[in-house]
């Protein structure tokens, strides 16, 4: 791992940082394109694509000839690569400063932490703009456009049937659907998706939509509610500017997961472990202005392992 005899790897206030990231359950891009460990900052790894690797490929004919021999089949390989990148900030607490607060709160923990946030914020952007890329993986079209006036004839249900269809057809088994907080509310109280899921109940007896409930019906693991947000505005401004990270524009559908890279899955966070952990915190001192250093860095790339792995439901908005 990268060691520099300036900058200290500070583990106490490591342990507080992380648990507070736990804490940030806003945060789901690392349940999307989960963390891979690797020794090499870049790399290369072979890939079996559908088409070319004639994956799901139907022989014509599988029978024995006469001679004794059998049909001979061709497929080729490819091969994709990866690059981590180098990222992370600082912040600098004066020394006056640190004695001033420390009868409140602990001015070097406190500082990780919201660096930490900080850091996460930017990687949850990253896979936000990953995911949600129709370059990255197919894109279709809703039925209706999923608005607020169209909340009567909103076919969410069919929608994501057509999607999961879609991905059968690659070979995907669906676990994991991802959208917003504000498609969210707005999808649960379309009247079509409640009598899908409930049936025809009675005028006011009407159900609150849970994301638990959209599991069995359409076989999922992990309803993945999107709530992130981030500051436009700039630093110093009295009033914050507030956007979400993920887009209202597309709902994902597609197959998430850990490990190792042949077990598939839609993509991974790639971590060059021997420069940094997931989330690694320094702290270094700045004698000559009186003042300690805090840092947080990681060195990782948001990586698509399988394009075909993932569908898009364009919203309309």
């Amino acid at each position: 791992m990268y060691l520099n005899s300036n900058a200290t790897p500070r583990h106490d206030i490591n342990a507080v940082v992380i648990q507070a990231a736990k804490s940030a359950t806003q945060f789901i891009g690392l349940q999307v394109m989960p963390e891979f460990s690797t020794d090499a900052a870049t790399g290369i790894y072979p890939k079996i694509r559908l088409a070319k690797g004639a994956v799901l490929k139907k022989s014509d004919d599988t029978k024995r000839a006469a001679n004794g021999s059998y049909n001979e089949v061709t497929r080729s390989y490819e091969y994709d690569t990866y690059d981590c990148v180098d990222r992370g900030l600082e912040e600098r607490i004066d020394d006056a400063l640190a004695k001033r607060v420390k009868r409140y709160f602990d001015a070097e923990s406190v500082t990780a932490q919201l660096i930490l946030m900080d850091i996460m914020r930017g990687h949850e952007s990253r896979v936000a703009t990953t995911i949600q890329n129709p370059a990255n993986f197919n894109s279709t079209n809703a039925s209706v456009a999923y608005t607020e006036a169209n909340v009567a004839t909103i076919d969410f249900q069919t929608d994501l049937g057509n999607a999961l269809e879609r991905l059968q057809l690659k070979g995907v088994e669906a676990n994991t659907l991802v959208l917003t907080l504000k498609l969210w509310n707005r999808l649960r109280r379309c009247s079509r998706l409640q009598t899908f899921l409930y049936g025809n109940l009675p005028s006011g007896n009407q159900r609150i939509i849970r994301p638990d409930d959209l599991k069995e019906p359409f076989g999922l693991s992990n309803i993945l509610i999107a709530t992130a947000s981030y500051d436009s505005a700039k630093r110093g401004q009295a009033n914050p500017s507030l956007s979400t990270i993920w887009s209202d524009s597309y709902v994902w559908v597609g197959n998430v997961q850990s490990g190792a890279l042949e077990t598939g899955g839609a993509g991974r966070t790639m971590v060059w472990t021997e420069d940094s952990e997931l989330f690694t915190t320094e702290t270094y001192r700045d004698e000559k202005r009186r003042s300690d250093m805090v840092r947080v860095r990681h060195n990782t790339a948001e990586k698509v392992i399988d394009e075909t792995a993932g569908e898009l439901i364009a919203t309309g908005l």
